[in-house]
């Protein structure tokens, strides 16, 4: 089946995207493009299918770069001869943490395009955020898996952040994907691509503090973490409006969706409001009102982050039949 076969563009963003229009295919200059793919048959059976995971990646990608095919974009995005991580969240458990099939359509589109098996890293916090995502410790599909404890670099301070982040993404990796999950956070307010690296340091207890303002953005904003992010999935096969980080049955839904973007905090932002929209329809309070507005989002984007502002975000929808 062709692309066009089993995509349309929705003529303005729907449900959770009131109030950000879907606009046209081609990218708008100065904008950060944020594109969602969805489809109602990607759970089965309470399971992901990979097949169908497979095909909203296709899509998300293919539309985000602007690129007339997926191969075409992931080239764009990365090169074969770099070294390429893979950071998932498996915080959640295995109700609530990355998709193992999204993993895997991960390390096949970048073997697609040359990059070697050893030349392709998966990391999370530790052993049981790994296994929560479905992987073996040492090595899944021929793909190491190693938890960020494997090497600490050099203390680093960054603003209010003082710790050490772990050499897979110091020293071993050119670029990496991140895999985050649509959660809300008891102290974060919602936890997404920017605080994904409290899985890559050393102490992520210690940067709680003040609902993580700023100490999410002062972590992002070192080079590391900053520079080498090409690709942010979200996986919205599943997530959470309350209760989170954790798995909490009551206020887990499946948004079918999966988010594509370049741009964290404008990523981070449309996060914000698929979990706020859902809090509503199920006669929950906003984020505010219970003393946990995402803070670090705002000061991410003082930073120089990336956008939380609308007006410079371009949302686009796909839908597969």
């Amino acid at each position: 089946m062709r692309r066009r076969d089993f995509l349309r563009t929705s003529a303005a963003a729907a449900g959770v995207l009131a109030g950000l229009q879907a606009l046209p295919a081609l990218p708008q200059e100065g904008k950060s493009r944020l594109v969602i793919a969805r489809s109602s048959a990607v759970i089965r059976d309470g399971e992901v299918v990979e097949d169908i995971l497979a095909q909203m990646v296709d899509a998300a990608v293919t539309k985000l770069t602007g690129e007339a095919s997926a191969e075409a974009a992931w080239r764009r995005l990365f090169s074969s001869d770099e070294v390429v991580g893979i950071k998932p969240n498996g915080l959640g458990g295995p109700m609530l943490s990355t998709a193992t099939a999204l993993i895997h359509v991960c390390v096949e589109r970048l073997r697609s395009i040359g990059v070697k098996s050893e030349n392709l890293v998966i990391w999370d916090q530790d052993e049981t955020k790994l296994i929560a995502c479905g992987l073996d410790q040492g090595e899944t599909w021929g793909v190491k898996c190693v938890p960020a404890s494997c090497e600490w670099d050099a203390p680093v301070t960054s603003g209010s952040f003082t710790g050490r982040l772990t050499t897979v993404l110091t020293k071993k990796v050119d670029a990496y994907v991140s895999l985050p999950i649509i959660k809300d956070h008891n102290a974060a307010g919602i936890t997404g691509a920017l605080k994904s690296h409290y899985g890559s340091i050393d102490h992520p207890d210690a940067q709680h503090g003040n609902r993580c303002d700023p100490y999410i953005a002062d972590l992002y904003s070192l080079p590391a973490c900053k520079s080498k992010s090409r690709l942010i999935l979200t996986d919205g096969t599943r997530a959470t409006c309350e209760g989170g980080p954790e798995y909490s049955p009551l206020w887990v839904w499946n948004p079918n969706l999966i988010l594509a973007a370049t741009d964290p905090v404008a990523n981070d932002t449309l996060i914000w409001k698929i979990v706020e929209a859902q809090r509503e329809a199920k006669g929950l309070p906003p984020l505010e009102q219970v003393g946990r507005k995402p803070k670090s989002i705002l000061t991410a984007a003082e930073r120089g982050l990336g956008t939380n502002n609308e007006a410079k975000m371009e949302v686009v929808e796909l839908e597969l039949r």
